[in-house]
């Protein structure tokens, strides 16, 4: 049975989620929820000393079975629980990240992870339809074969379900702990998952209802209108969600880049330094791989999105990045782009590079493709003036666009 709890006076609303207009990205009064700024991010389960988690994989979708395959891409089966869990559970939109904890196994010649840590964000149109949402979430997992084991121990929200249990996962052939905490509140539905192959309980339900807390907060200020923002204005192209490589916010306490085992501490002491020299608020990375149905080809492109606590800090920012991404560069250009922007290539060993940075108030963005081919610097500029337009709140990025043509491989164009 679903454990309910009551609900507090006026915590409900069958209001639609909209917020007001936020300073410095302009956007307008229906402005979309930020559901990428309410989830887990890595430096989450560090900060609960659960190592090191620094691969970061995201989808925004609209498609529920795209968001649910996304979760359950290692599943053998289509209809899998993970699958038809989000169809039923008919949500608006959905964004879906994934953290993981990876090794190599010499033995089987293939990555495989310790620990994956999935965060849910699912949106409705009204506080009786994610409730609707999470009763058909519950009917489906709870109905599991893996999830034995139903508890919770403090109120998340305004109501909230926890399974745990032990499977088989499908892509490595471990034995796997699993857990789910979903909770509502409001018109959101949020969750937790976690699959764990180190068979040592590192994810106690302690755990996941302290993760769980910090989401709720999360949550509640991005329904309240307190959030950064970036996660609806990025620009985002119409990729496959598993054709992905991230998405995800993480900045503050370089909580990609030094959460990652390849940077010495110093190293990130160092990023961190920098970050609080030029006063950055937030940052948003994404990077997606535009040559998924190209076997001789490779491309990916990034986004990286960042704001500063005033116009000042961003120009000096923007300053230092002028000078220290261009070292190396070749046909350096001013563009017409925002209050100031450049272009540039770089010919790497195997790779050939095209970037684009712009600041257009106190917000700087770095567009860059890197490829295997020879890049056509239009289809960039043409991503770099969308974004400029969704920051000043003259268009929306909210949803993906067709991958500019001159961006794709030879064959494929």
């Amino acid at each position: 049975m679903l454990i309910l709890f009551p609900l507090a006076a006026g915590s409900a609303s069958a209001q639609k989620g909209s917020v007001p207009v936020l300073d410095g990205l302009g956007r307008s009064n229906q402005a979309p929820l930020d559901l990428p700024a309410m989830t887990i991010r890595p430096a989450d389960l560090s900060d609960e000393g659960m190592g090191n988690f620094g691969q970061s994989y995201g989808v925004l979708t609209n498609d529920a079975r795209e968001a649910g395959e996304f979760v359950a891409y290692s599943e053998i089966d289509p209809e899998s629980d993970d699958v038809t869990a989000y169809v039923e559970a008919g949500a608006q939109r959905y964004y879906i990240q994934e953290i993981d904890d990876s090794f190599y196994d010499d033995e089987n010649e293939g990555v495989f992870y310790n620990i994956k840590v999935v965060g849910l964000i699912l949106e409705y149109d009204t506080a009786d339809d994610a409730g609707n949402g999470l009763d058909a979430m519950w009917h489906v997992w709870s109905s599991s074969d893996t999830l034995l084991e139903e508890r919770l121990t403090q109120k998340i929200g305004d109501d909230a379900f926890y399974l745990e249990g032990e499977g088989i996962d499908n892509y490595s052939g471990l034995p796997t702990e699993r857990t789910l905490l979903v909770f509502q509140q409001d018109t959101i539905v949020a969750g937790i998952l976690t699959y764990n192959s180190n068979s040592d309980g590192a994810f106690s339900q302690d755990i996941n209802e302290a993760l769980g807390n910090t989401v709720l907060q999360r949550v509640e200020a991005g329904l309240a209108g307190n959030h950064p923002g970036l996660g609806s204005t990025v620009v985002r192209l119409d990729v496959p969600a598993i054709g992905s490589f991230y998405d995800t916010y993480g900045t503050i306490a370089g909580e990609i880049i030094c959460t990652t085992e390849t940077l010495l501490a110093s190293e990130c002491e160092s990023f961190q330094d920098l970050v609080d020299d030029f006063n950055e608020v937030d940052r948003y990375n994404l990077m997606v791989n535009v040559a998924t149905d190209n076997d001789e080809a490779s491309s990916f492109v990034s986004v990286s999105l960042r704001t500063f606590e005033d116009e000042e800090s961003a120009e000096a920012r923007f300053d230092e990045l002028s000078e220290s991404r261009t070292t190396n560069s070749t046909d350096l250009e001013d563009l017409d782009f925002g209050d100031e922007s450049i272009r540039w290539s770089e010919d790497l060993e195997t790779v050939t590079s095209e970037t684009v940075l712009v600041r257009s108030g106190d917000t700087i963005f770095e567009i860059s493709q890197r490829a295997t081919y020879a890049i056509d610097p239009e289809g960039l500029q043409e991503l770099a003036s969308l974004q400029v337009s969704c920051i000043e709140g003259n268009d929306s990025c909210v949803e993906p666009i067709a991958i500019p043509n001159s961006m794709l491989p030879p064959g494929n164009r």
